[in-house]
């Protein structure tokens, strides 16, 4: 189980850089009586992939490199980085919690809809607050099968059918059908998932705060697998697009700069000033919690 105490001490918690509001906003979530399954459930499973899977594209997606607590976000409460992360940390452990206590292997009902239905959306606002920790909180094995059979009883269901597409993206949540992709194959799907939902959601970016979060989200996730599949031009205007929805998103400019680098140098050199220049207090808040990592792996 992961814990908060050094191993090699005797026992007294490692101080941190923080304050007793921090420790107090991340209390009622170490409270939880199921906290603590939860993150050796998290442990297990990370330990797990590394194990079973001989796929490098497949371990970079899943692996990670740490695992992230509330005290960590907590030791750090002015950080709007730090809040973020504690923000969606808390939409996925809600998620997941219900979604492994969800007891049958069918939806057949409108009270199994309403018992599942805080579980998509909550997965849902999770990743689309801070997507790195999806990976941290994995569905059970069966979540799309169960979320076909939710979206079959009620098809307008937004979050749901958003939830269905993040599940694409990670291929151990559909072993048996992954087992026979190629890398090609897997990032082929992700793209057509991916472009497929965009056009659907496109028309109401403007008027749904929703549909614009979903569809940015959505747009950086298309350009970063361009990238890795050598479509420069698609990559470069999927991450336009994704910036030109919200211009506070440092990945998808970032994104764009990059792929300036060798077709126009100069726009490359300006981008990355404006990055480094208007989001320093980004970069430095997510510094802070990086650094703070370490007492807590």
């Amino acid at each position: 189980m992961l814990n908060e105490r050094n191993p090699k001490d005797s026992g007294d918690e490692k101080e941190v850089p923080g304050s007793d509001q921090g420790k107090e906003i991340t209390q009622s979530v170490r409270d939880d009586p199921n906290y603590d399954r939860c993150m050796k459930y998290v442990m297990d499973m990370k330990k797990q992939i590394i194990l079973d899977n001989n796929d490098a594209y497949r371990a970079f997606l899943n692996c990670g490199t740490s695992i992230l607590t509330p005290a960590m976000f907590g030791a750090y409460p002015q950080s709007p980085t730090a809040q973020q992360y504690f923000k969606a940390f808390k939409y996925f452990f809600k998620g997941w919690f219900i979604l492994h206590k969800y007891s049958k292997s069918v939806v057949e009902s409108e009270e199994d809809c309403e018992f599942l239905k805080p579980a998509f959306h909550a997965y849902s606002n999770g990743e689309m607050t801070e997507h790195h920790l999806f990976s941290q909180f994995q569905p059970p094995d069966n979540t799309p099968v169960i979320i076909d059979q939710y979206l079959k009883l009620r098809p307008s269901d937004i979050f749901a059918k958003y939830c269905k597409v993040i599940l694409v993206h990670h291929p151990n949540l559909n072993k048996k059908k992954c087992e026979h992709f190629s890398d090609f194959e897997f990032q082929k799907n992700l793209i057509v998932t991916g472009e497929k939902f965009i056009h659907k959601r496109s028309p109401y970016v403007h008027f749904s705060e929703v549909d614009k979060s979903m569809v940015k989200s959505l747009y950086y996730k298309l350009g970063a697998i361009y990238v890795t599949t050598s479509q420069g031009k698609r990559a470069l205007n999927s991450f336009q697009k994704s910036y030109d929805l919200d211009k506070t998103n440092v990945s998808a400019l970032y994104g764009i700069a990059f792929q300036c680098m060798e077709i126009d140098p100069d726009k490359a050199i300006s981008l990355f000033l404006q990055f480094i220049d208007q989001y320093l207090n980004v970069i430095n808040s997510m510094r802070m919690l990086i650094t703070s990592w370490h007492f807590y792996i």
